[in-house]
């Protein structure tokens, strides 16, 4: 008998050498919490945005033994939803994130690569080609389109290209500022003749062009934006450790199963890739520069 308890406490032994550094997260870390909260900002309708990251929680779900759930925040309520523990983390947009870390401290994890290779996004203004609007003088009492002051692509890149241009009162230069609350609804508000200049993500716009031959007859992009981070996911400071990193190291590895890249093929992500606060400094010299430009304004 005591050979037979030696023998099979050598196999548990051996068995735990080799089980895969996921599956030792998933049963052998014991969360304080038995729902793990991740807020989305709605870049598309809610219905496409929740559909595109249900399998990014369900992974989760599945790899960490915690149940997951999806929560849509408005650009600017993402920060408040952080700091009130409303939620635990987010995919943050990027000036997103630089609000949220400014003010709370979250922690940045990782962020995609998408299909075409690529882990960062720009911000496009565009307008229909037969505006006839070619210059910032092409535009005065037209109506413009943005996202919300809480997003980079859609607020903080067409202000700084205004004011670069002598433009820093928009409110005086357009006839109307309006903000959509969704990059798509912005495009499509120019498409539509609802607005006659607008500004969004690159990403989004380019899927409209994928997917609506008529939009891509008819738009034109003027300007576009320097590089920064895609959409990534940032954890608040207070959640714990151990499942900060169980989170971090789990969606580094997704790609190396067939369940995780089926996953990821569904929402067009190759793989995650590590994030750190340096990668936002694009984003964090454009929002110094409107900020500067705010100051003097508020001055004069």
């Amino acid at each position: 008998m005591f050979h037979i308890k030696c023998f099979l406490g050598l196999v548990v032994v051996v068995v735990l050498m080799y089980t895969p550094l996921s599956a030792q997260i998933t049963y052998a870390a014991e969360w304080q919490r038995d729902v793990l909260t991740i807020a989305l900002v709605p870049e598309k309708n809610e219905t496409d945005q929740l559909r595109r990251y249900r399998s990014i929680a369900s992974h989760l779900s599945t790899e960490l033994d915690i149940r997951v759930r999806l929560r849509l925040v408005d650009y600017d309520k993402l920060t408040e939803t952080i700091n009130d523990q409303n939620a635990d983390a987010a995919f943050f947009g990027s000036l997103g994130y630089v609000m949220a870390h400014r003010s709370s401290g979250v922690i940045p994890l990782v962020r995609p690569v998408w299909e075409n290779g690529s882990s960062t996004y720009s911000g496009y203004l565009f307008v229909r080609k037969d505006s006839d609007i070619g210059s910032v003088s092409d535009m005065r009492n037209r109506k413009l389109v943005l996202v919300s002051k809480n997003t980079t692509a859609g607020y903080v890149f067409p202000k700084k290209y205004f004011a670069d241009r002598g433009v820093i009162d928009l409110e005086s230069h357009f006839a109307k500022v309006v903000f959509a609350g969704q990059h798509e609804s912005a495009a499509w508000a120019v498409y539509s003749g609802e607005a006659d200049v607008g500004a969004a993500k690159n990403h989004i716009y380019n899927s409209l062009l994928g997917s609506h031959p008529g939009f891509a007859e008819q738009m034109l992009i003027l300007a576009e934006s320097a590089p920064v981070p895609s959409n990534g996911l940032a954890v608040g400071a207070h959640l714990e450790q151990p499942l900060r990193d169980a989170i971090k190291t789990t969606l580094l590895n997704m790609h190396t199963t067939e369940a995780g890249r089926k996953k990821l093929k569904l929402i067009g992500i190759q793989r995650f890739i590590l994030t750190t606060d340096a990668d936002y400094k694009p984003c964090y010299d454009m929002l110094e520069k409107e900020e500067r430009v705010s100051q003097h304004r508020s001055i004069e």
